[in-house]
C-alpha cells in the first residue's frame, strides 16, 4: 500500500517519500544489530566476587522520594550594575521523565519593581534546560530584566539586574519540592444586585524588600453550564497604585479583578463562590502566615510509558468547577531531549476543560504533546510513549496531608519497574572508585566516550556488602586538561533491554593543569580546556556567590556571543574563542573597578589577561600594588586587529605574589600611568586571567615533524580544494533604474561622523538596518546635515526635468526604551532657496526594537533643484546620561536616472547561446578597463590582504648565503620522472606447448590483474608473441628484432615459462635460412643488436629473449623478472636423435626441406587454436620437430635459469603455475602502486612533460651549430654574462626539438646539475606561469633533500622565485632551467592576463642560475625585446641543412638515397618545415621496394602541408598492415578512429581488446605507429594534430561516419565492467553519438554517477548529459526513482555516499527541495554510523551545558550543505540551525582540513546573517573565514578570493559600491586565472559587478549581464535557476533603460523557471511577479 502524502508537497512527493523510505530503510540494519546486542542479557547474575576492600566511604542513607519541604527558594541583592543571583538547590539535570518547572520571581528597588513566572524545561544530564517566560509584571527595560542559569552542577540560579529579589521554584519532580504550599480560598457569595463574589488573601497591596507576586489559580461553579477558569499572575508594586494582574488567558474567562482595597489590602473580585489557590513568591513565609487555612491539593506521578493513560485524580464529579495547574515533562533520549508543557484543566460538570498556557521542547516540533480526558469520573493524561512525569496543583483543598502519600514517583523511570538499585563513585586522584547495589556492569565515560565497561564478574565485594569497582586512568586520560567523568550502571528494565543509570556523585569534572600554571579563570563563562591544554576554571567555581552583592570580585557580566547560540568562532586571531566570549567589565562612570584576590604561594609569576581588541580600554592597572598600566596597553598594542573590535588579544605582564595573594586591580580610564598619561577610553572588559610560573610552564610548540606534516597537509588541501559556489545575487527592482546612493557615510560606514554637519551628542556602533555600523542619539537633542550637491551627478538639464526623488532612512527605539527621531529633507536651490520639503515632525515616544523606515518621494516639485538637504534629529526620553537615545541607519537619497527612449526595443531573446569571440574581446577590454580605472584601489586591497596573511617558513626565510655541501659530499639527488603508471608484461615461452596456461592466464589471473590495476590508476597490458611467428614477419626478417623491441618496451617486467621444448634454433652446420635471415635484419637494422652475432647459433628465439631481458644485463631489476619451470613431461629417450646432415646436400635444399617442416609446425599450431587436439596421440605429434639436440639445449637452458639468481619457481599444472604468475605480479603491482600511490596533480604534470620531451628525443638530427650556439652562451654565463637565452622560430620550426634534444646532451654530460624542463602546452596545466613554479618548487625540494615550503598563495609563488633559484645554487652545482613556448603561456585571464609579460621571472639570475627559452613572435617575444635579452632565431630548413639531414637521418638506419631522391626532397618547398620532413624521412625508411622509392617519394611530395602527408602515411599503413596473409583488415582505421573517437585517448590494452587483433599482429603494427602516438601514464593519442586531421578527413568525413565510430567505441567500454575509463569514455561517446536513450540509462547507474560527481570535470560531464536529455526537470526524479528501487540501492556500498553525491548534483542544478530531502535523510543516517565512533563534547560558552555531538567529516559536510540548502530555499531559521550545528561541533579545528570544514560553515553562517540583515555579524563571520582560509591557503587562492568576492557582495548590500567592485575585480582576478573567462564561477563574479555598475549609471553594465547569460546557457542550458536570476537582472536593466519588451522577455522566462524550480512562495518567484507587475504600469 502506497504512503498517502498531502497535495500540497508537490506532484512528485509520493516518489520523493518512497525514496526517503528506502534509504531510511536501508540505514536501520546498524541500529536493529546494535539495539539487538544490547538486548541479549543474562537472566543469570554471578554471586561469587572478589573480595577486596576498596576503603569506600560510608554510603549515605537514600535520599527521600519526596521532599519534605514544598518548594526551593532564594533570595540576593546588590547595587546597580552587579547582576543578583539567587541560588536555589533545584537541580535541572531531571534524568529520566524530563521536569517542568515554575519559576515565580520577584524583585524590587527604590524607583521600580517587577515579576515574571517563567517554565523551566529540564533536561535528562548535561545541564540543558530552557526557560520560557509565560508572563510579567511591573517594570521590565534594559536594566530591570530577569533571566536563568545555572551552577556548574546544575542548580538552578535566578538573576535579575541589582535591587533585592526573591524566587521560588515548583515542579513535577516530587524529590525537588512536594508543592503543597499553594492556600486555597473561597470566594464570597454575590450579594444584592451584584453577580461578583470577594476574595481577601491577607497580602497587602504594596510589596516589601524582594518584591512579591502571586500565582492565582481561579475558577467559578457554572455559569451557562459551564465552569470558568483562569491563572493570573499578580504584581504587588512598591507604592500604591502599583498593584497589577495579567490573566494567562486573556481573551477567555478573564473574569476576576485584582484591587488595592482601601486598607492597601489585596482583594479578589470575581464570580459567585470562586475558587482560589494562591502561590506566593516567599512561599514558606506566606504559609506561615497562612497557617490554618487549607493548601491545595497537590498530586505526583509518572510512568514509564507515556502513551498508557495515567490517572491524575478520581472522583472528578465532587470537584466540579475546580481548577488544576498541570505539569508534564518526558523524555526521549539524552541531555536536552525533553519536552515540557503546562496546562490549566477546569473540572466540570460532565468531563473538563483543558487549555494549553506554554511549554517548550528540545527534540519536538511542539510541546503540547499531551491529552488530558475525563472519563468514569476519573481525570487522566496520555502523551508520546516515553518516560513521562506529571504533577499538579490546584484550587482543591487537600485531603492527603502527608506530602509521601500523595506522590507516585517511587519506581525507577530509567528501568520503569520498582528497584533499590544504588550506587555511588568518587575520583582518587587517577583512580575511578566507586561501588552498586547490586550486581550489574559499570559504564565509565571521560568526556562522553566509554573508557570503560566493568563487567558484573569483575565487581569486588567490600565488607559492607557493596559490590565496588575501580579503574585507574592511564597517563593519557590523566594528561592536562578537562575531563569530565560520568559513571552509569546498566540495569536491566521491564523489557529486560540493558539501560544506564548514572551513580551518585557522577558526573565528576576534573582538572588538570599543565606544570606550572597556578590559576587561571574563564570570567563569565563555564571551565574552558585552552589550546596549550590550560584549564580556565568557570568563575562560580573560584569566586562564590554572596547572598548581597552577587560575585565580590566583579562588577558586571556580559558576552560578546550572544549566549542564545554557541557562535564563539567568530572571534579571530584565536581558535580559543571559547574563552574570548564572555567577560567581566568595569562600568563606565560608577562602580568602575574590579579587583581579584587571588591566594597563591609567594613567587615571581606572570599574568595573561586576555581580552578582545573591543575590550582593551585604558584602564588603570594594578598586580599586587604595582602599577602596570603603560605595559598593559604597551602588551596588547603588539598586535593588530584582523576583525576590528573581535580580534582576541594577550598581555603578559609580571604578578609578584609576597603576602599568599595576588591582587589585581583594574580602575576605568583614570590614567595613573605615573607619568600624566591619561586613560581615557570605554569599559574594560576581561575575558580571562592566568598565572603561572615562567620557570616551570612554557607554551607548547610543535615539533618540527608536526610542522612539516601541517605543511604538508595545507599544501593537499591548496591542490584539491573543490572550489567554492558562487552565488547570483538579484537586483533590487525597487532601485532599477535609480542613481546609487548620494549620500555619504550614509549610516556611519565609515566608523565616525564625517560628511555630516553635527551638534549634539551622537556616537557611532556596530549595527543597524541591513548595514554594519549606525548612529546612536544621547540624552540631549542630537542632529546631523548632509547637503548633496546633484549637479556632481546629473546635468542640469536632467533635473530641470524634475526627476523623482527617493529618501529615507531607518530608526528604533533606543537601548532604554524609548526615544524620539525626526527626519526634514529640503530641495534647494543653488543659492540654498527651499522649492519644497517634507518632513517627519518628531516621533516617539518610540517603542519598538524592530527597524521602522521612514521614506519620502518628491514629485512633480518646481524646476530649479540643485540642492538637497537632509536632515536628522534624535534623543533619548528619559534623559539618562550616555548613548541611549533612539538609533539611525540606513540613511538613502536617490535620484530617478537619465534614460533616454531607446527605438531598438523589441520582444525576444537578446542573448547568444554562448559567449562569441567578439564578445569574449570585448569582454576582456571592459575588465581590463575596470581594473585601471580601480588601480589604486586594488592596490590598496592588495595590500591589506597581504598584511593579514600569516608568515610561513619558505626558502625566503633560509640563509640563502649558506653554501649547501658540495657536491662531491653528497650523493647527487636522481630528479628522474616517476614510475609511469603503467604495467607492461612481456610473456616469453616457446610456441606450441603452453596453450592450457595462456588460456587461464589470459581470462582469469591476467583479467583479475587488470582490475587490480585499474584500482589504483594502472594500466595493465601483457605482449604475447607465441601464438605464431608469421610466414610474412619470418620471411621479411623481423622476427627476432620484433621480440626484442617488445622486450625493450615491456621492461622491467618480464615472465617466461619454460617447459620441454627448446624452440625455434638453427646450428652452424645446420642453419635456418629464415631465422638466419632474422638475425641478419635485426643487427644491419638495429645497432643495439649487434651482440646477437655471438648467439646465432646453438640459440633459441625463446632463449635470445632471456638474455636480451635478463641475463645479460647486470642492472636488470631481479625481483620484477620471474620464470616459471613447469615439470618435465617428456623423457629424452622419447625422442628421436638429431638427423645427420648428408654430404653434398646443396643449402636450397635443406632449406626447402626446414621449410616443409616449418608449414608442417604451422598446421599443428593452427590446430592448436581451434582446439582440434583430441588425445596424447596428437600430442606426441606436437612433439615431432623436437630432437634430443634439443632435449639437451633445452635442460642445460633451464639449469642457466636456475643459477641467474632471479626468482625461479617450479608447478605441475597451469592452474599452479598461473597462480603463482598471478601471485608474483600483484606482489609487484602493490610494490609499485601501493593503494594511495595514485599520482598528484604535480606528478602527473612532470610525468607529461618528460613524454612530450621523450618523444622529441626519439630520433633527432639536429643542426649542431644551434647546439654550439646554446653552449657557447651559458659558457659566456658562466663567466659573468647571466642574461637568459631566448630561442626564437616560427611554428614547426624544430624549437621544442632543439630543446628537448639539447635538454639530453646537457643532462648526459651533467648528471650532477639541476635541470629542470617545461613545455608549456605539453599538457592543459603546463599553460599556468603558477603551476610552472609550482613545479621547479617541488623539484628544488627533492635536489636539495630538504622540507622546504612550496608557497601556497599565487603571490608568493611568484615573490619567493629568487629565494628558492638562489637557494637551489647554493649547492654549488649548475641550476639550469628550460622553458619552451612562452608563446603559449595562459593563466586564463585572457588578454587582460600579464603571464607572456614575463614579469615573474626575475630580474636577475642567481650565480649558478642558467635559463634557456623559446617563444615565437608575439607578446612574450615583445617582453624578450623590451628585457634586450640575447636570441637565438630558428630559422626554416635551408637546402644545406635538408641535404645533411637527410643523410644523417638515414645513414641511423643503413639506408641511402640517390641523388635524385635528395633532390626531388630538398627542391620541395614544404620540407624546409621539420615536422614535415621528420614525417617524410621516416616514410621513406620505412617503404619495401627501393626500386619504387623515387615513385613514392613523388607521391608524398604531393601533399603540400603535415595535414595531407599524414593521409598519405595512413595509405601506406593501410597497405602495409591491412592486407595479406597475416594481417587485419581495417587494423589502421579503425584503431586511429578509436584514438580519435574517444574522449582521452586509449590504452594499448583497451585497443588490442576492442580491434580483437593478436600480438603477432599487433606489435610490428603498433611499432610502426608508435612515431606518431604520445603516451601518458598508459593512455596513448595522437602526437600530432595534423595526424588527427588527417585521421578525420579520411575516415570520418560525415558525420553519420563519426556516429558510428563513436557508437562502437561506446559499445565496447560498456562490454566491461564500470571503472573510471568506463565513466570517462561511455557518457561522452554516447553523447557524442546521439544515443539519448542509453545516455540516460548509463548517467542514471549509481556506480556510473558515483564515479562522475567524483570529480569536477565529471560533474559537468553529467550536466551536458541532462541537457542533452532534454532539460533538468526529469532530474529529481530520476533519481529519486532510483533510489526507490530498493534491490539496485541496496547493492551500493556506500549509500550514504551516494545520496549525498545525488543531493550536491541537485543544489549544482537549483533542485533544491530533493536536495533538503536527501540531505535530511543523510544527516540520519551518518549520525546514526558514526555516533559511537566519531563525536566531541560540545560545552557552550554562556552556560554550563554539555552534549555530546557527532563531528564525522561527513557528517560536519552535510550540516553545511544542508545549511546552504535551506539558505537557498529561504528557509533563514533552518539554515542557521544547520550551520551552528556544524560550527559548534568544531570546538577546535586542528588540521588544514578541519579548518577549511569551519571556514565553509561561517561562510555559511555569514551568508544567513546577512540575508536576515544583520549585516554587522555577516560581516565578522566573513572576515573570520577569510582569515582562516588565507593562514591555511595563503591570500592568492580562489578560494580566498571567493570569500573576498562574498565581503563584496555584503559592501554591494549596504551601497558601498566602490568597496563592492573593488572586492569583486580581486575575486575576478584570481578566479579567472585559475579557470579562465567562460566559466560559471567567473561569470557570477561578472553578475555581481553588473549589479554595481549598474547602480553606478554605468551602461556596460547591460552587455555584461549579456555576457553573463551567454556563458551560463552554454554551461547549464536555458533552465536554471543561475540563469533565471541573470535573466531577472538583465529585465531590471532593460526595465529602466526603457526597453520594455525586452524586459519583459527576461522576466518572463525568469518567472518561468523559478516557478519549476523553487515553487510559487520562493523570493525569487515572489521578486519575478512584482517585476511583471512593475512592468505593466509602463506598458499597460
Amino acid at each position: 500500500m502506497g504512503t498517502k502524502v498531502s497535495k500540497k508537497q508537490g506532484d512528485n512527493a509520493s516518489q520523493k517519500v518512497a525514496a526517503v523510505t528506502a534509504f531510511s530503510t536501508a540505514g536501520k540494519g546498524a541500529q536493529i544489530k546494535r539495539m539487538a546486542l544490547l538486548s541479549k542479557k543474562s537472566s543469570v547474575k554471578p554471586t561469587n566476587f572478589q573480595k577486596v576492600d576498596l576503603n569506600l566511604s560510608p554510603a549515605q542513607p537514600p535520599s527521600s522520594v519526596t521532599a519534605n519541604f514544598p518548594c526551593y527558594e532564594a533570595s540576593s541583592s546588590g547595587g546597580m550594575p552587579v547582576q543578583i543571583w539567587m541560588k536555589t538547590g533545584f537541580n535541572i539535570n531531571a534524568r529520566h521523565g524530563g521536569g517542568t518547572a515554575l519559576v515565580l520571581i520577584s524583585r524590587n528597588k527604590s524607583d521600580n519593581d517587577g515579576s515574571e513566572l517563567q517554565l523551566i524545561r529540564c533536561g535528562v544530564s548535561g545541564n540543558h534546560m530552557q526557560y520560557t517566560s509565560i508572563v510579567k509584571g511591573g517594570t521590565h527595560s534594559i536594566y530591570e530584566w530577569n533571566e536563568v542559569h545555572t551552577t556548574s552542577t546544575g542548580d538552578l540560579c535566578p538573576a535579575s539586574m541589582f535591587g533585592k529579589a526573591h524566587c521560588s521554584v515548583f515542579s513535577n519532580i516530587a524529590r525537588m519540592g512536594h508543592c503543597g504550599c499553594a492556600v486555597v480560598y473561597e470566594g464570597s457569595k454575590a450579594k444584592g444586585f451584584s453577580s461578583a463574589g470577594v476574595m481577601r488573601p491577607g497580602l497587602s497591596a504594596a510589596c516589601g524588600p524582594g518584591g512579591g507576586a502571586l500565582v492565582v489559580i481561579c475558577s467559578a461553579p457554572p455559569a451557562k453550564g459551564v465552569c470558568p477558569g483562569n491563572i493570573y499572575l499578580v504584581h504587588q508594586g512598591n507604592s500604591e497604585g502599583r498593584l497589577s494582574a495579567k490573566p494567562l488567558f486573556p481573551n477567555k474567562d478573564n473574569l476576576w479583578k485584582f484591587v488595592a482595597s482601601d486598607d492597601d489590602q489585596i482583594e479578589v473580585q470575581g464570580p459567585s463562590q470562586s475558587h482560589y489557590a494562591v502561590l506566593y513568591s516567599f512561599s514558606e513565609r506566606f504559609a506561615r502566615q497562612q497557617a490554618g487555612k487549607p493548601t491545595g491539593k497537590v498530586y505526583h506521578t509518572q510512568t514509564f510509558d507515556g502513551s498508557k493513560p495515567t490517572r491524575l485524580l478520581s472522583r472528578c464529579s465532587t470537584h466540579m468547577g475546580r481548577s488544576l495547574l498541570l505539569m508534564c515533562s518526558c523524555s526521549s533520549g539524552v541531555n536536552d531531549a525533553t519536552t515540557s508543557a503546562i496546562y490549566q484543566v477546569v473540572l466540570q460538570k460532565s468531563g473538563m476543560q483543558c487549555n494549553y498556557i506554554a511549554g517548550s521542547s528540545g527534540n519536538l516540533e511542539s510541546p503540547s504533546v499531551w491529552t488530558v480526558s475525563c472519563d468514569n469520573d476519573e481525570l487522566s493524561v496520555v502523551g508520546p510513549s516515553v518516560p513521562s512525569r506529571y504533577a499538579f496543583i490546584a484550587n482543591i483543598p487537600e485531603d492527603t496531608p502527608s506530602p509521601s502519600d500523595r506522590c507516585n514517583q517511587t519506581s525507577s523511570l530509567a528501568a520503569g519497574m520498582d528497584t533499590t538499585f544504588r550506587g555511588g563513585v568518587e575520583i582518587r586522584d587517577k583512580t575511578v572508585v566507586g561501588w552498586v547495589s547490586e550486581a550489574v556492569s559499570v559504564r565509565i565515560m571521560l568526556n562522553e566516550k566509554v573508557i570503560e565497561t566493568i563487567q558484573m564478574p569483575q565487581l569486588l565485594e567490600q565488607p559492607d556488602g557493596r559490590l565496588g569497582f575501580q579503574r585507574e586512568l592511564t597517563d593519557e586520560e590523566n594528561s592536562p586538561g578537562l575531563k569530565l567523568i560520568k559513571v552509569y550502571g546498566l540495569v536491566n528494565d521491564m523489557y529486560n533491554n540493558s539501560v544506564p543509570v548514572e551513580l551518585e556523585g557522577s558526573p565528576k569534572e576534573v582538572q588538570r593543569q599543565p606544570p606550572g600554571v597556578l590559576f587561571a579563570v574563564n570570567l563569565g563563562g563555564p571551565a574552558y580546556e585552552a589550546e596549550n591544554k590550560v584549564v580556565y576554571a568557570d568563575t562560580q567555581t573560584l569566586f562564590n556567590v554572596h547572598p548581597e552583592g552577587g560575585y565580590q570580585c566583579t562588577r558586571k557580566y556580559g558576552e560578546y556571543v550572544s549566549t542564545k547560540s554557541n557562535l564563539y568562532s567568530v572571534m579571530s586571531s584565536t581558535y580559543d574563542g571559547f574563552l574570548y566570549s564572555t567577560y567581566n567589565t568595569t562600568h563606565p562612570e560608577f562602580a568602575d573597578d574590579i579587583e581579584y584576590k587571588i591566594p597563591l604561594p609567594a613567587g615571581n609569576y606572570k599574568l595573561k589577561v586576555h581580552c578582545l581588541s573591543s575590550g582593551i580600554g585604558s584602564p588603570y592597572f594594578t598586580v599586587s600594588g604595582d602599577n602596570y598600566s603603560r605595559e598593559y596597553l604597551e602588551e596588547f598594542s603588539k598586535s593588530k586587529d584582523v576583525i576590528p573590535g573581535f580580534t582576541g588579544r594577550e598581555a603578559i605582564l609580571p604578578c609578584p605574589v609576597e603576602q599568599g595573594h595576588a591582587t589585581i586591580h583594574v580602575r576605568n580610564g583614570r590614567g595613573g600611568h605615573g607619568d600624566g598619561a591619561g586613560g581615557g577610553g570605554g569599559a574594560t572588559r576581561i575575558n580571562a586571567l592566568m598565572i603561572y610560573d615562567p620557570a616551570k610552564y612554557k607554551e607548547p610548540q610543535p615539533s618540527d615533524e608536526e610542522l612539516q606534516t601541517e605543511l604538508m597537509q595545507k599544501q593537499k588541501v591548496c591542490d584539491n580544494l573543490i572550489p567554492l559556489d558562487r552565488t547570483f545575487s538579484p537586483k533590487e527592482m525597487k532601485i532599477a533604474g535609480w542613481s546609487s546612493n548620494l549620500l555619504e557615510n550614509a549610516s556611519a560606514e565609515l566608523g565616525d561622523l564625517s560628511h555630516w554637519n553635527c551638534s549634539g551628542n551622537w556616537k557611532t556602533s556596530d549595527g543597524g538596518d541591513q548595514t554594519e555600523k549606525m548612529f546612536v542619539s544621547s540624552y540631549m537633542t542630537c542632529t546631523k546635515y548632509q547637503e548633496v550637491d546633484l549637479t556632481q551627478h546629473f546635468s542640469e538639464k536632467h533635473l530641470d526635468s524634475c526627476p523623482e526623488i527617493q529618501v529615507s532612512e531607518s530608526f528604533h527605539e533606543g537601548c532604554n526604551q524609548g526615544g524620539f527621531y525626526g527626519l526634514t529633507v529640503s530641495l534647494m536651490t543653488y543659492d540654498g532657496a527651499v522649492i519644497t520639503s517634507q518632513t517627519t515632525g518628531e516621533k516617539g515616544s518610540i517603542k519598538t526594537r524592530d527597524w521602522i523606515k521612514e521614506s519620502f518621494t518628491f514629485k512633480g516639485y518646481k524646476k530649479g533643484v540643485r540642492i538637497v538637504g537632509f536632515e536628522t534629529s534624535a534623543r533619548d526620553d528619559k534623559f539618562w546620561g550616555g548613548h541611549f537615545g533612539a538609533y539611525a541607519s540606513a540613511a538613502m537619497l536617490r535620484v530617478k536616472s537619465e534614460v533616454a527612449p531607446d527605438d531598438s526595443d523589441q520582444d525576444g531573446d537578446v542573448v547568444e547561446p554562448k559567449l562569441s569571440p567578439n564578445k569574449m574581446q570585448e569582454l576582456n577590454r571592459v575588465i581590463g578597463d575596470l581594473n585601471a580605472e580601480y588601480k589604486e584601489g586594488l592596490q590598496d586591497l592588495q595590500k591589506t590582504i597581504a598584511e593579514k596573511e600569516a608568515p610561513k617558513p619558505s626558502p625566503a626565510q633560509v640563509n640563502t648565503n649558506t653554501t649547501l655541501a658540495a657536491s662531491n659530499d653528497v650523493k647527487p639527488v636522481s630528479l628522474g620522472r616517476p614510475k609511469k603508471r603503467e604495467i607492461r608484461i612481456f610473456v616469453s615461452s616457446t610456441f606450441v606447448d603452453f596453450q592450457d596456461e595462456r588460456e587461464i592466464l589470459i581470462k582469469k589471473a591476467f583479467r583479475e590483474l587488470n582490475r587490480l590495476c585499474l584500482d589504483r590508476g594502472v594500466f595493465f597490458t601483457y605482449v604475447d608473441l607465441r601464438w605464431g611467428i608469421t610466414t610474412k614477419q619470418t620471411e621479411s626478417g623481423e622476427t627476432i628484432s620484433i621480440c626484442l623491441r617488445e622486450v625493450e618496451r615491456c621492461r622491467p617486467y618480464f615472465i617466461c615459462l619454460l617447459g620441454d621444448r627448446f624452440g625455434w634454433s638453427q646450428t652452424q652446420k645446420k642453419k635456418d635460412k629464415l631465422l638466419d635471415k632474422s638475425y641478419k635484419f635485426a643487427m644491419e637494422n638495429f645497432k643495439k643488436f649487434k651482440w646477437l652475432e655471438d648467439y646465432r647459433f646453438n640459440t633459441s628465439v625463446t632463449k635470445l629473449e632471456v638474455l636480451h631481458a635478463a641475463l645479460r644485463d647486470d642492472g636488470v631489476e631481479k625481483n620484477r623478472t620471474f620464470f616459471y619451470l613447469r615439470e618435465s613431461r617428456v623423457q629424452r629417450d622419447q625422442l628421436p636423435p638429431p638427423e645427420p646432415e648428408p654430404e653434398g646436400v646443396e643449402e636450397e635444399d635443406k632449406e626447402e626441406k626446414k621449410e616443409e617442416e616449418k608449414k608442417e609446425e604451422e598446421k599443428m599450431k593452427e590446430e592448436n587454436k581451434n582446439g582440434n587436439e583430441k588425445d596424447g596421440k596428437k600430442k606426441e605429434e606436437k612433439k615431432k620437430g623436437e630432437t634430443q639436440w634439443h632435449f639437451d639445449q633445452q635442460h642445460e637452458f633451464r639449469e642457466i635459469v636456475k643459477n641467474s639468481g632471479i626468482t625461479t619457481r617450479e608447478f605441475k599444472t597451469a592452474e599452479d603455475g598461473c597462480q603463482m604468475i598471478k601471485e608474483d605480479l600483484t606482489r609487484c603491482v602493490n610494490e609499485d602502486f601501493p593503494p594511495g600511490s595514485q599520482l598528484s596533480p604535480l606528478q602527473r604534470e612532470k610525468e607529461a612533460h618528460a613524454a612530450f620531451a621523450d618523444a622529441r628525443k626519439r630520433v633527432y638530427i639536429g643542426r649542431e651549430e644551434y647546439f654550439k650556439a646554446i653552449d657557447e652562451h651559458f659558457e659566456k654565463a658562466a663567466a659573468g654574462d647571466k642574461q637568459p637565452l631566448v630561442i626564437l622560430g616560427e611554428s614547426g620550426s624544430g624549437k621544442s626539438a632543439l630543446v628537448a634534444n639539447w635538454c639530453g646532451r646537457f643532462e648526459e654530460k651533467n648528471p650532477k646539475d639541476f635541470l629542470f624542463m617545461h613545455f608549456i602546452g605539453s599538457s592543459p596545466e603546463s599553460a599556468s606561469h603558477l603551476n610552472l613554479l609550482r613545479r621547479l618548487y617541488e623539484e628544488i625540494r627533492v635536489y636539495l633533500q630538504q622540507d622546504l615550503v612550496v608557497p601556497s598563495s599565487d603571490r608568493n609563488l611568484v615573490l619567493e622565485l629568487p629565494a628558492w633559484l638562489k637557494l637551489a645554487s647554493n649547492k654549488g652545482q649548475r641550476v639550469m632551467l628550460v622553458l619552451d613556448a612562452l608563446n603559449q603561456l595562459d593563466s586564463g585571464a585572457g588578454s587582460s592576463g600579464d603571464e607572456q609579460e614575463l614579469k615573474w621571472l626575475p630580474k636577475e639570475l642567481p650565480p649558478n642560475v642558467y635559463l634557456l627559452m623559446s617563444t615565437l613572435p608575439g607578446k612574450a617575444m615583445d617582453a624578450v625585446e623590451a628585457a634586450k635579452w640575447p636570441v637565438m632565431q630558428v630559422f626554416p630548413l635551408n637546402s644545406d641543412e635538408k641535404t645533411d639531414i637527410i643523410t644523417q637521418y638515414m645513414a641511423l638506419y643503413a639506408k641511402t638515397l640517390t641523388e635524385e631522391q635528395k633532390k626531388l626532397i630538398i627542391d620541395a618547398k614544404q620540407s624546409s618545415n621539420p615536422l614535415y620532413l621528420k614525417a617524410l624521412l621516416d616514410e621513406v625508411r620505412m617503404y619495401g621496394s627501393f626500386a619504387q622509392l623515387t615513385k613514392a617519394i613523388q607521391s608524398y611530395l604531393a601533399a603540400d602541408d603535415a595535414g595531407e602527408l599524414f593521409v598519405k602515411i595512413l595509405e601506406r599503413l593501410e597497405a602495409d598492415f591491412d592486407n595479406g596473409a597475416v594481417s587485419r583488415p581495417g587494423l589502421v582505421r579503425d584503431t586511429t578512429t578509436a584514438i580519435w573517437c574517444s574522449h582521452r585517448g586509449m590504452s594499448e590494452q583497451e585497443l588490442l581488446n576492442f580491434l580483437k587483433v593478436p600480438s603477432h599482429v599487433w606489435s610490428p603494427f603498433y611499432l610502426s605507429l608508435d612515431e606518431n602516438l604520445v603516451n601518458r601514464n598508459g593512455i596513448v593519442n595522437f602526437f600530432h594534430d595534423h595526424l588527427r586531421q588527417a585521421v578525420e578527413r579520411k575516415y570520418l568525413p560525415t558525420p553519420e561516419d563519426k556516429r558510428k565510430g563513436y557508437l562502437a567505441l561506446a559499445d565496447f567500454f560498456c562490454s566491461d565492467d564500470i571503472d573510471d575509463r568506463y565513466v570517462d569514455e561511455v557518457p561522452y561517446l554516447l553523447a557524442q553519438a546521439g544515443e539519448l536513450k542509453r545516455l540516460r540509462a548509463t548517467v542514471l547507474n549509481i556506480a556510473v554517477f558515483q564515479r562522475l560527481m567524483s570529480a569536477e570535470e565529471g560533474k559537468f560531464q553529467l550536466i551536458k548529459s541532462w541537457q542533452l536529455l532534454g532539460g533538468y526537470e526529469q532530474v529529481e526524479d530520476a533519481y529519486l526513482g532510483v533510489l526507490t528501487r530498493t534491490a539496485e540501492f541496496e547493492k551500493t556500498r556506500d549509500k550514504a555516499g551516494l545520496v549525498r553525491s545525488m543531493a550536491g548534483f541537485f543544489m549544482q542544478l537549483g533542485l533544491l527541495n530533493g536536495a533538503k530531502l536527501l540531505f535530511e535523510q543523510l544527516l540520519k543516517e551518518l549520525e546514526l554510523r558514526y555516533s559511537e565512533t566519531h563525536c566531541v563534547l560540545v560545552r557552550h560558552h554562556g552556560n554550563y551545558t554539555h552534549k555530546l555531538k557527532c563531528n564525522h567529516t561527513e557528517v560536519i559536510n552535510v550540516l553545511i550543505d544542508m545549511g546552504t540548502v535551506c539558505q537557498k530555499l529561504g528557509l533563514l531559521k533552518d539554515a542557521f540551525k544547520n550551520f551552528h550545528e556544524a560550527l559548534s561541533r568544531q570546538p577546535r579545528p586542528r588540521t588544514p582540513e578541519e579548518k577549511i570544514r569551519l571556514v565553509k560553515a561561517l561562510l555559511g553562517m555569514g551568508a544567513v546573517m546577512r540575508l536576515q540583515g544583520n549585516a554587522d555579524m555577516a560581516k565578522r563571520f566573513l572576515m573570520r573565514a577569510q582569515e582562516v582560509a588565507t593562514e591555511v591557503l595563503g591570500s592568492n587562492h580562489h578560494y580566498v578570493a571567493a570569500i573576498i568576492g562574498q565581503i563584496g557582495e555584503l559592501s554591494y548590500g549596504q551601497s558601498k559600491l566602490e568597496d563592492a567592485i573593488l572586492h569583486h575585480l580581486w575575486d575576478l582576478k584570481l578566479t579567472q586565472s585559475d579557470v579562465g573567462l567562460n566559466h560559471p564561477r567567473v561569470a557570477a563574479i561578472l553578475n555581481n559587478i553588473a549589479l554595481v555598475m549598474d547602480d553606478l549609471n554605468d551602461k556596460r553594465a547591460g552587455d555584461m549581464f549579456q555576457n553573463v547569460l551567454a556563458i551560463l546557457v552554454e554551461a547549464y542550458g536555458n533552465d536554471h535557476v543561475d540563469v533565471a536570476i541573470v535573466r531577472y537582472n538583465l529585465g531590471a536593466f532593460f526595465l529602466a533603460n526603457n526597453l520594455y519588451q525586452r524586459a519583459g522577455f527576461q522576466f518572463k522566462e525568469a518567472l518561468r523557471i523559478f516557478i519549476g524550480f523553487l515553487g510559487n512562495d520562493h523570493y525569487h518567484t515572489k521578486a519575478a511577479t512584482k517585476a511583471m507587475a512593475k512592468l505593466k504600469e509602463f506598458t499597460g
